[in-house]
Order: structure tokens, then sequence, then C-alpha cells
């Protein structure tokens, strides 16, 4: 293993933990971090952690149809494949 990736793999190990433990907080409540992390959840606590499924979900969503639509309407006729297409109409030459 290249020492590299061994770095970028436990840079994205610890991302990825810190993720998880802010999704706990986000739903849990408690004194510590500790006392966050080794309570059990309770039954309001499973229901808004699927609530903020929810949330999430329609938030990249809506993120991703954002991105996917033109800015206007206007904009809608000038996208890369339309220009590639274009073929330019040139005048015909006179003897």
């Amino acid at each position: 293993m290249i020492v590299g990736d061994q770095d970028s793999r436990t840079k994205e190990d610890w991302v990825q933990a810190k993720r998880h433990v802010l999704a706990v907080l986000r739903v849990q409540t408690g004194r510590t971090l500790y006392d966050v992390l080794v309570s059990r959840p309770e039954e309001i606590d499973e229901v808004r952690w699927i609530e903020e499924v929810h949330r999430d979900i329609a938030l990249e969503n809506a993120r991703v149809a954002r991105q996917a639509l033109p800015p206007t309407p206007t904009e809608a006729g000038y996208q890369i494949d339309s220009i590639r297409s274009y073929v330019p109409h040139l005048p015909e030459e006179r003897s």
C-alpha cells in the first residue's frame, strides 16, 4: 500500500466517523458527548431520526433538481449540446 493512499484512507475514516457523531447529535441529547454516545436511543429519538433522514433526502433531491434545470428559460436554448449540433448557414456565393 502506498503511504499517500493510507493517509487518505485514514482521513476518509475520520471524516466518516465525524459524520456519524454529528448524525447522532442531531437526534439525541445529553450532558456530554460520552453520555450521548453510550445512552440507548428512545422512541422519540427514532422518530426524529426518520424525520431527519427524510429531510436530508428531500434537500438532496431539491439540490439535484436545481442543478439539472437551466437557471432561466432564456438559457434553456443555449445548452452546449445545441451549440455542438449547430450547423451555420453560410450565404451562397454569387458568381
